[in-house]
């Protein structure tokens, strides 16, 4: 399995796309720049997130997403 993070400046199409590629190419989108809530913390992905962008340690992550 193949793991995209897709990144860029508000406005640019980032939720759109990725709307895209999970109706069509059968991707999984978790929106994780939502309000009023976090949506790492929403996913249940706090932890794993934390050792991603703190730690610079993507195992966890990557373990996480490829068990849903």
């Amino acid at each position: 399995m193949k793991i995209w993070f897709v990144v860029g400046v508000s406005g640019a199409g980032k939720s759109h796309f990725s709307e895209y590629a999970a109706g069509h190419l059968g991707f999984f989108h978790y929106e994780i720049d939502q309000t009023p809530h976090n949506g790492i913390t929403h996913f249940g992905l706090r932890s794993q997130w934390d050792a991603f962008f703190e730690e610079f340690n993507s195992a966890p992550l990557i373990k996480e997403l490829t068990k849903r």
